[in-house]
């Protein structure tokens, strides 16, 4: 402890906040990924303690964090060893850095990052997102240097060390620089070429489809299309893809189930715009959805659903998702909910729309491409990616709307 620390440490607040009231608890935590309401706390309520409790309490753990480690640093050095500040170092740099790759950020560099490079970039991210500039920003070279000098500021006898020291960093910084331009022009040039031909090795499969009354706009992504037509992206000759086609795809199955995607589609659109007096369907079809993933084939009551704030209008909109497929009040192409004396739960084909809904950030590709191949001659059909999940999702709701998919 020297003289020159005191002004310092004197004006650190030693009265201690309460850390528990700005952290994220479990709900606020699940609440930020799943966008649920949480228990008997409803989304506003969630909302309005994340922005007031929450993020208003942000600063206040920079300083704390700031204040702990000044005082730890001022205080006598029986607390940490150099060994064990290097060891506390390396046990930081251990913990886990998501926000970067939340964001999509990534490092682009030859051979893979360091711990220290990603938590480097995941502090960068931590400001960036905080700051909201993603073009140069004047401020940032000030930012920047306040870390460098953070890092190498020496005093002023050692002048000349320091600038030895941020020389050698500006230079290595550089060089790394240069490297990243390179590297990331040598992806791009590849990426480019395998693009390209991607492109013409997709266009001429839709060309051949489309011969078979298959019109799409993209070539399902969920599929290893040179695997299963088993030739390369490389081939470019219409009448060889062609033949692999004839031989290697059920086009009727592929045309049914491209009908059945543009139907779960259509309905789930419809579903999150379907309001009758501020009652919102996709809350009771969730709401079932999740019933049904917790105890499967049970049925709920409908009073008891949580998001009966209004029963009236709830049963309203669980008797239009009930009513029969010919029936002028069913909004859907296909019963969405099952309901009988006062209690309810999803049709097969509800839970399928509910998992692209719900589970799968409404993607449906994947629908078209179950089990549309042969494996050669022996007709044995392959999966490609699929999950058991998905194909007894596939499996069931066909079956329950009476869509077969099987037959030639």
């Amino acid at each position: 402890m020297t003289d020159d620390d005191n002004p310092r440490v004197e004006a650190i607040d030693t009265s201690r906040s309460s850390p528990r009231t700005y952290l994220l608890n479990d709900k606020d935590r699940k609440y930020c990924k799943t966008g649920e309401k949480q228990s008997k706390m409803g989304k506003s309520e969630l909302k309005k303690r994340l922005r007031e409790d929450r993020i208003q309490g942000i600063p206040q753990r920079f300083q704390d964090l700031f204040d702990d480690l000044a005082l730890i640093d001022y205080s006598d050095t029986d607390i940490l060893s150099t060994s064990e500040k290097s060891e506390l170092w390396e046990n930081i740099l251990e913990v886990e850095t998501r926000g970067a790759a939340i964001h999509g950020y990534s490092t682009r560099t030859v051979g893979s990052p360091t711990d220290r490079m990603q938590f480097g970039l995941e502090l960068g991210a931590m400001v960036r997102y905080l700051d909201q500039h993603t073009d140069f920003n004047e401020t940032n070279p000030e930012l920047v240097w306040g870390f460098i000098l953070g890092l190498h500021n020496l005093p002023k006898e050692m002048q000349q060390k320091e600038k030895d020291v941020i020389d050698r960093l500006f230079s290595t910084l550089d060089h790394k620089r240069s490297e990243r331009v390179e590297f990331i022009s040598t992806r791009n040039e590849q990426r480019d070429f395998t693009r390209d031909n991607y492109q013409e090795f997709y266009q001429l499969i839709k060309d051949v489809l489309k011969e078979y009354d298959i019109e799409i706009d993209q070539i399902p992504p969920h599929i290893n299309w040179e695997r299963e037509l088993d030739i390369g992206f490389l081939t470019h000759e219409k009448e060889k893809i062609k033949q692999s086609i004839e031989n290697n795809v059920n086009i009727n199955k592929f045309q049914k189930l491209i009908e059945l995607k543009q139907t779960v589609e259509e309905d789930i659109n419809q579903i999150e715009n379907q309001e009758w007096r501020t009652q919102d369907a996709d809350e009771i079809i969730r709401d079932l959805w999740r019933e049904s993933k917790v105890n499967p084939g049970t049925t709920r009551k409908v009073d008891d659903l949580n998001t009966s704030e209004h029963n009236d209008l709830v049963r309203k909109l669980i008797n239009d998702y009930s009513s029969s497929a010919d029936d002028d009040r069913l909004p859907t192409h296909y019963q969405i909910i099952d309901e009988n004396n006062d209690m309810c739960k999803l049709t097969e084909y509800g839970k399928l729309v509910s998992y692209c809904l719900f589970d799968n950030d409404k993607d449906c590709e994947w629908i078209q491409t179950h089990n549309i191949f042969y494996e050669y001659n022996n007709k044995k059909a392959k999966y490609s990616n699929m999950t058991k999940k998905e194909r007894r999702l596939i499996k069931n709701s066909t079956a329950e709307i009476g869509l077969d998919i099987d037959s030639d």
